[in-house]
Order: C-alpha cells, then structure tokens, then sequence
C-alpha cells in the first residue's frame, strides 16, 4: 500500500504489517489471547476498498471479512517503514505504532 502524504513523503506499507496493527476490540482481544488478528495466506491479503473516517484516519475493508478498525493518519505516517523514518524514530527512541 503506497500513501503520498501532503509534504510529498512517500510511504509504502506491507498490507500484513497494517492488518496486524488493528486496534479495534475484536484484534486487540485476539492479541491478548496470543491470537493471530487475520487468517490470510501469504500473497492473498488485499484491501478492497477504504473510507475516510473524519479528518483523522482511515477504515480498511479487508478481504478477509474485516472492516472494524480505525486507523489514525497520525499512527500511520508515524509507523512509516522506510530507511529514513525508521532512522528517526530510532534516534528519538519512539516506538513504531503499527507494532503490536
């Protein structure tokens, strides 16, 4: 997944990587149960479409059913996954936020 933010960052998500990261009650309960959050077989996770969800984040349709989960812009830029931004966050010691 490939999102071009108003600076002209380009980030490029691994689709696992933001599945993974839900945080809606359904995930975060599978989480604590030492669960996996999703069930797709390598190469088979897609989104089918998304929705904006106010000004502050996005909701994903999942082909494998789910739908509920709200991802912030905020935790998305901030969990950016390429060389410089993970750098950054390093340097800062902040946590990636799509780690869970």
């Amino acid at each position: 997944m490939r999102i071009t933010w108003d600076d002209g960052h380009v980030s490029h998500f691994d689709l696992a990587t933001v599945r993974g990261a839900c945080g809606c009650a359904t995930c975060h309960e599978l989480r604590a149960e030492g669960k996996p959050v999703y069930m797709a077989r390598s190469g088979e996770l897609d989104v089918l479409s998304a929705e904006l969800v106010g000004a502050y984040g996005v909701n994903f349709h999942w082909n494998d059913g789910h739908s509920t989960g709200i991802y912030r812009w905020e935790d998305l830029r901030a969990g950016c996954p390429c060389d410089e931004c993970r750098t950054e966050r390093r340097i800062e010691g902040r946590a990636n936020p799509l780690d869970r």
